[in-house]
Formats: C-alpha cells, sequence, structure tokens
C-alpha cells in the first residue's frame, strides 16, 4: 500500500472556527473546518478520505504531496 502524506495549514479565523487548507490536493487546494481544533481535525480526515475515495472511483491517481511546504505566513 502507498503512504501519502499532505501538507495541511491550520489557523483559527475571525469566527473562532479553525480553518485547514490543503494546497496539494483537488488541483487548487481544498479546505474545511471545524468548531474546535478536534472537529477540525476529524473534518480534514473526511476531507482526504472522500478525495482519496474518489480518486479510486474515477481510477485516477492522487496528485503527489510537494516535497516542500509553500512559503508564506502560516507554513
Amino acid at each position: 500500500m502507498r503512504e501519502l502524506r499532505y501538507a495541511a495549514r491550520l489557523w483559527e479565523d475571525a469566527e473562532s472556527d479553525v480553518c485547514v487548507d490543503f494546497p496539494d490536493i483537488g488541483g487548487a487546494g481544498m479546505a474545511t473546518h471545524g468548531s474546535d481544533w478536534d472537529d477540525a481535525r476529524d473534518m480534514a480526515q473526511d476531507l482526504i478520505d472522500g478525495y482519496l475515495t474518489v480518486c479510486l472511483r474515477d481510477n485516477e491517481d492522487p496528485l503527489a504531496p510537494q516535497e516542500s511546504l509553500p512559503e508564506g505566513e502560516g507554513w
């Protein structure tokens, strides 16, 4: 089995939600959020699981993770 690891950026927004951004997946990146850190982690796992499930269903290779993190604030 092949293991993939994707970089994730987590931050709290102005409404006290915790946001999670995955710039490597879905072409332009994908994001989700939760009401707290644990909820955001669970939502992020659901997002990744759903993305990989669709890739398998459509017989597509998932995007390979970048070897280095993007530059900029929050990374």
